[in-house]
């Protein structure tokens, strides 16, 4: 009887193991990255898609220091490209209004 529960149970975890599994690689599969992603793998290129980080301090009008970081990650198959930010303060990477145009490497 306790040999039956256990192989019971050992099937139904391995059962929702392999759905949690096949959910989460094709829910992303055709998603860009996000930039917290690179940036917590510590890597800039995730298959098709490269990343580009640039981080600089800069004076306010009112005299005050501040940080800001960019960030562009492009898919390398069609140049298409997305623009984040993040300056003090703020509370996660931003999407930018200003973006690049559609494929800025085109031909």
């Amino acid at each position: 009887m306790k040999n039956k529960f256990l192989q019971i149970s050992l099937g139904i975890s391995l059962v929702l193991f392999s759905l949690a599994f096949f959910i989460r690689s094709i829910s992303t599969a055709q998603a860009a990255p996000s930039s917290e992603r690179f940036i917590n793998e510590g890597t800039n290129t995730i298959g098709k898609y490269t990343l580009t980080f640039l981080s600089y301090d800069y004076v306010e009008n009112n005299g005050t220091e501040s940080a800001a970081r960019r960030v562009i990650i492009m898919d390398t198959e069609t140049g298409k490209t997305i623009y984040y930010g993040l300056n003090d303060g703020d509370d996660g990477w931003k999407k930018m209004g200003d973006q690049l145009p559609e494929n800025p490497f085109g031909e």
